[in-house]
């Protein structure tokens, strides 16, 4: 089983909205550079990606676990609010190609900073619920 840290995944998130971060500076140019974007845009969809993978990682881990069997429902539960976020960017980056970007900018931009809020919400949560708990109990190290 894959193991993951708590410090592996919390650099993950400062990264991950790094790059949320240089998308929404470059929406607010006042010429938008949409190639620009797009190349932004598939970095932070494969670091989400593997993320994903870790965090995958982290729940049968925890599954698994003598330990983490008290929490692991709470944790679950927490989880599973989250689980339709991939549904919700995997629709988002449909949605929103080259061409529908430039037809309709104003909702792109709107879409866009919807999801970056969602993405950072449920990063938040992670933080201070999951990944914490998840030390503490022994279910990851603090450190690689």
């Amino acid at each position: 089983m894959t193991t993951v840290s708590f410090q592996e995944l919390t650099d993950d998130h400062r990264l991950i909205e790094r790059l949320a971060d240089n998308i929404v500076q470059l929406m607010s140019d006042a010429v938008p550079n949409i190639d620009e974007i797009l190349s932004v845009r598939l970095e932070l969809s494969a670091e989400i990606r593997a993320h994903w993978a870790l965090e995958d990682a982290l729940m049968k881990t925890w599954a698994a676990s003598e330990r983490g069997r008290d929490s692991y429902h709470y944790v679950k539960g927490l989880a599973l609010e989250y689980r339709s976020f991939r549904e919700e960017w995997d629709e988002y980056l449909y949605e929103w190609g080259a061409e529908s970007i430039a037809a309709d900018w104003r909702c792109f931009c709107d879409q866009t900073r919807k999801i970056i809020k969602r993405m950072s919400d449920k990063a938040a949560a992670e933080d201070v619920y999951i990944y914490p708990l998840a030390l503490k109990i022994g279910i990851i190290p603090r450190n690689d």
